[in-house]
């Protein structure tokens, strides 16, 4: 049997103001280091609580997928996950272990 093992994708999207302005704030340098900072936090503290958390029954680690989107215009992100498991019990554990403060 194959060691499964935690799955992280992430999905950065920067949104401008509806006349196509903002962003004058952030250039897109300023936005890549922004996006790889929150991405490297993001991704050492998930695999640090489910680096090795796999179902008891299915054997299959999670998927985590997050969306970030910048708000260029009031400097703002919203970061959104999506959480895929082989089932709700083992779901109900993943967030439980992510919601952790430790």
């Amino acid at each position: 049997m194959s060691n499964p093992s935690l799955e992280i994708t992430f999905e950065f999207q920067v949104q401008h103001g509806s006349n196509g302005s903002g962003g004058e704030h952030t250039d897109s340098l300023e936005q890549h280091m922004l996006f790889e900072h929150t991405r490297a936090s993001l991704e050492r503290d998930i695999r640090r609580k489910l680096g090795r958390i796999v179902c008891g029954e299915h054997h299959e680690a999670p998927k985590i997928h997050i969306t970030c989107t910048y708000d260029a215009l009031n400097d703002q992100m919203d970061v959104n996950w999506n959480i895929d498991t082989c089932c709700k019990l083992f779901f109900v554990q993943v967030v439980k272990t992510l919601n952790q403060v430790n």
